[in-house]
């Protein structure tokens, strides 16, 4: 999105008027959304997540690639459970 608005920007940098004692402002709102959560994977992500940071990987039972795969989707689900503005605090 930020390459998006650099281009427009740059496209109209030399047609613009610098005009004196002008006013810039903005306005911004912010939308809180719920997550989609599949809620039936959230007790089996907290399982995975939980032996993932306990070291006990080899009780999580895929290997390799298929462990990796496993392990980010479910530290996606928790991190994500309660919705994405929860995550940053």
């Amino acid at each position: 999105m930020g390459n998006v608005v650099a281009g427009a920007v740059l496209q109209i940098c030399g047609k613009a008027e610098i005009l004196p004692d002008a006013k810039i402002s903005y306005a911004e709102k912010v939308t809180k959304l719920p997550s989609y959560q599949q809620n039936d994977k959230i007790e089996e992500a907290h399982r995975i997540n939980d032996l993932h940071l306990a070291g006990r990987d080899n009780e999580i039972p895929f290997e390799k690639m298929e462990l990796t795969t496993v392990l980010a989707e479910a530290g996606r689900i928790v991190l994500l459970e309660n919705g994405p503005w929860k995550s940053r605090q």
